[in-house]
């Protein structure tokens, strides 16, 4: 199941092991965590594949909040239980594709 989540207030239902879609600074609620995601600057690197593209990865529970990122190189990222794994990231469309996992 494809959801999106926009960039409005009210966060989108996330779908564990299903790829939700995401404009950058769009949120979705998985459960009791709240997750935002956000593009940012490519990060430039020596190699085949100099522009990598950058996803930043905020997450509530409560009181618990982490930030992480993930690129099209390191493309996962774990926290609260959730690993979180980024997939296709489209700067031209404002697209982001996230899947959610438990660990």
């Amino acid at each position: 199941m494809l959801l999106l989540a926009s960039g409005c207030n009210e966060a989108a239902p996330i779908t564990l092991d299903a790829p939700t879609h995401f404009k950058s600074g769009g949120r979705g609620r998985l459960g009791d965590v709240t997750v935002t995601v956000q593009m940012v600057p490519k990060r430039i690197v020596e190699g085949n594949e100099p522009e990598i593209e950058q996803v930043q990865i905020d997450v509530l529970r409560g009181t618990d909040h982490a930030v992480m990122r993930v690129d099209t190189r390191n493309d996962r990222a774990a926290w609260g239980g959730y690993a979180f794994v980024l997939g296709d990231v489209n700067v031209g469309r404002d697209d982001i594709v996230l899947t959610v996992h438990m660990r």
